[in-house]
């Protein structure tokens, strides 16, 4: 793939982390919302038929929310920060610039031309050293 479509997909990547801890958060709410109505039913005495259904319903809620919450939880720690992304993506570039072999022939080259010249400069100085 190209850089840049890999530059729009740690921008989406992160979007996607934004959405799923926003998620996550409001299930939390739920989750407590529906643990409160849960426990505040239960030692409900005047109404115990209409506190057995809200139990009911609650635990119901309860039961499909921590599930989901537990997978956008784990799915959200699993995406990288925009960072760290960036860094693999750089890490990777690096690494197929360096595997190229005209790169290492030109790199090679450069190297030497730069030993070379800075051996006629050091000649050039001792000379004028008394």
């Amino acid at each position: 793939m190209d850089l840049i479509t890999w530059l729009y997909l740690i921008d989406v990547a992160s979007n996607i982390a934004v959405v799923l801890i926003v998620g996550a958060v409001l299930l939390l709410a739920a989750l407590i919302i529906n643990i409160i109505i849960y426990m505040g039913r239960a030692v409900d005495t005047v109404n115990r038929d209409y506190a057995k259904e809200t139990n009911i319903i609650s635990l119901k809620y309860i039961k499909t929310i921590l599930p989901i919450l537990c997978t956008v939880v784990i799915i959200a720690s699993l995406i990288p920060s925009q960072k760290t992304m960036y860094l693999m993506l750089g890490a990777t570039t690096a690494e197929k610039i360096a595997e190229n072999p005209t790169i290492k022939d030109t790199g090679a080259k450069v190297l030497e031309i730069v030993n070379r010249k800075l051996d006629e400069y050091l000649q050039k100085e001792s000379k004028w050293v008394f």
